[in-house]
């Protein structure tokens, strides 16, 4: 259907399950994997070869007070999509929720930011690591200088790490920033907040992703006006950032990987207080959104993982039905039944 139907969809979110069901496009669906060992969420899937290998979530750790209360995983848990089963790859070396996890080069996975936990409270961490998948082992590599959370990461020419936005003060929902700031692997060196383009719309709890196109594409968050569809693409080499057309629904707290011709897929997260299961696809040669089939079950806070084969996999995360409701951490894994193929 037009993009345009569902731009002007009147009173979304609330009537988008009804159109998506009776209009929405039917290219691909989602097929049961074997369950995370561990309910988690929070965590990060990196694919390298024919493994998916997940960092850094939390898991359930008590109730207690009319709360639930988490602690930050501490095995590096490993899916190997020829046998469908998973395995573990030895313990993290620092024990951390919230982060990011980017492939460098052929056979390392870069791990960074996030919280730890420290007595009676989580603490951020600045701290990168670097995880070697053929023999399991782990090397620093540094500190990332960022007093920030909830911003978003990405890894560019296997070197440079830009950390997108963000919140300046953990007690806050609103203290934002606009900042970007790039960290060079290579030689530790940072260009701090004013050298990078400021991102237009400061935001939390937003992703990011890299196009085949070489921008770098924010995509919704939280600020002051509530949960965004902005998107906005930033060109590393020009420094600039550009407007793009927003999402069909305002999310944030969700996961989005890129196909193998540039198509953007976005899935789940939260809205109006609530996890959705809803995705939407974008085509950036056509500045469009498109929604795709529903994840089987609404989710935030999850993980996705686009694989050799081109199949999108979902990983954990959270149900949350509304803003009262306690969190439930979930192990479920889904799977695109077919490649995708833009």
């Amino acid at each position: 259907m037009n993009t345009l139907f569902w731009k002007y969809l009147p009173l979304k979110p609330a009537l988008y399950p009804w159109a998506n069901k009776f209009f929405g496009p039917r290219f691909l669906s989602w097929t049961t994997q074997a369950a995370l060992p561990v309910a988690q969420r929070m965590a990060q899937g990196v694919v390298v070869n024919d493994k998916i290998y997940v960092f850094g979530g939390d898991e359930f750790k008590e109730y207690a007070e009319g709360h639930v209360f988490t602690k930050p995983a501490e095995t590096v848990f490993v899916y190997d999509t020829q046998a469908k089963s998973w395995d573990t790859a030895g313990p993290v070396k620092t024990p951390r929720s919230h982060c990011a996890a980017f492939r460098h080069g052929e056979n390392r996975i870069c791990v960074m930011g996030g919280f730890e936990k420290v007595p009676g409270q989580w603490a951020r961490s600045n701290k990168i690591e670097f995880f070697d998948c053929a023999t399991h082992t782990w090397t620093s590599g540094g500190n990332f200088p960022a007093n920030r959370n909830h911003y978003a990461a990405v890894l560019v020419d296997d070197r440079y790490i830009y950390a997108i936005g963000g919140r300046l003060d953990a007690s806050s929902d609103f203290d934002l920033t606009n900042q970007v700031i790039r960290h060079d692997l290579e030689t530790n060196e940072v260009c701090w907040p004013g050298t990078i383009a400021p991102l237009p719309t400061p935001r939390a709890s937003l992703t990011a992703v890299v196009g085949k196109d070489g921008l770098i594409y924010a995509l919704g968050g939280l600020n002051d006006a509530g949960d965004l569809d902005t998107v906005e693409a930033f060109d590393p080499a020009a420094n600039e950032w550009h407007s793009k057309a927003p999402m069909l629904m305002p999310r944030r707290d969700f996961s989005a990987v890129v196909g193998p011709s540039g198509h953007i897929y976005v899935l789940g997260g939260m809205t109006q207080g609530a996890s959705v299961p809803y995705g939407e696809r974008y085509d950036p040669a056509l500045d469009s959104w498109t929604p795709v089939p529903d994840l089987p079950e609404a989710r935030m806070y999850h993980t996705a993982a686009i694989t050799q084969e081109n199949r999108i996999f979902v990983i954990g995360g959270q149900l949350k039905e509304d803003c009262s409701a306690d969190p439930v951490l979930m192990d479920s894994v889904w799977a695109t039944t077919q490649a995708v193929t833009d």
